[in-house]
Parts: C-alpha cells; structure tokens; sequence
C-alpha cells in the first residue's frame, strides 16, 4: 500500500501595523500543499515523556527508523530544546512553551532538554 501516512501544515500570521490605521495591516499565510509519504513499515511511537533539564533519549518503542515527528511542549512556562550528542548536546529545534514542531528527522537518536525546569512533552514518530 503505498502514501499511509498524510502530512498537512497551516501556518497564517496577521497584525495590526498602526494603532491609528487600523486597516493598514501586515500578514503572511503560508499553507503549502499537503503531502503524502509511503511507509516501509507500520512503527510508530506516540508518547508523553517528562524531560530534565540534560540531554535524554526520547523513547523511540518500536520504531527503529525514526522519520517524521511532532512534538507538542505542554509545559505552560519552559521551552524545550530537540537535538542529539556528538561530543555535546547539538540542538536542532526549539519548542516554546505551548508550542508544536513538525519536522523530519535526520538522526535515529532523538534526543530533549528541558531549559531551567521539567518539561512534559507529547510526540509522534512515524517510520518512514
């Protein structure tokens, strides 16, 4: 069976530019089109894991080909950095506080750091 899994993105930004001109705004709207990805095999891991403020390793289950990931930080105050260890901890994305990343991993070792305080973090990772 080919195109199981469907990657889809919405991203749109609007603002007021002058208090004293409220129709003069500034926005951007980026929905690129959705895209479609065949997977060689069903792993999958979709967990909740409390993250320290070191380097761990993201629970990976099943899935020994990490390929596309969401992260949500459902820590209401701390970000969380995304990454892996060379000879030190590399970060490679940054999640706010409430916020989501969606993106392709290229390493098979994920790894998360919380900044000043334990993080809970949900994700996906799918195969690919």
């Amino acid at each position: 069976m080919a195109n199981e899994a469907t990657i889809s993105v919405n991203m749109s930004y609007s603002r007021q530019i002058n208090a004293s001109a409220p129709e003069i705004t500034d926005a951007i709207n980026i929905s690129p089109n959705s895209i479609t990805i065949d997977i060689t095999n069903e792993e999958l891991v979709s967990h909740v894991q409390s993250i320290g403020t070191t380097e761990e390793n993201l629970t990976l289950g099943d899935v020994t080909a990490p390929g596309y990931m969401v992260v949500h930080n459902l820590d209401a105050t701390n970000f969380v950095e995304l990454g892996y260890t060379a000879t030190s901890f590399r970060n490679f994305v940054k999640v706010p506080p409430g916020g989501v990343a969606l993106f392709a991993l290229a390493q098979t070792v994920p790894q998360a750091k919380a900044d000043t305080a334990a993080c809970l973090i949900r994700y996906t990772i799918i195969s690919t």
